[in-house]
């Protein structure tokens, strides 16, 4: 099976919706019935499933500053 993903195995994402906008490392992949892909990503001990448009790679600066 092909998977055709955005992230791979080891990319540094952040979550667009994070305020404190941690690094995540992609770990893993799940497939559901539907197709969809989810993400699996790690971020220090937890890890957490996650869909590509909830992911991105670059890190939101004005998101950490609109929080301060």
């Amino acid at each position: 099976m092909y998977l055709n993903v955005k992230f791979n195995l080891g990319d540094i994402v952040y979550l667009k919706t994070d305020s404190e906008q941690k690094p995540r490392i992609v770990t893993g992949f799940t497939i559901r019935n539907n197709q969809h892909i989810i993400y699996l990503l790690s971020c220090i001990s937890d890890e957490t499933e996650h869909y590509e448009i909830e992911i991105t790679a670059e890190k939101d600066i004005l998101t950490i500053l609109l929080q301060q």
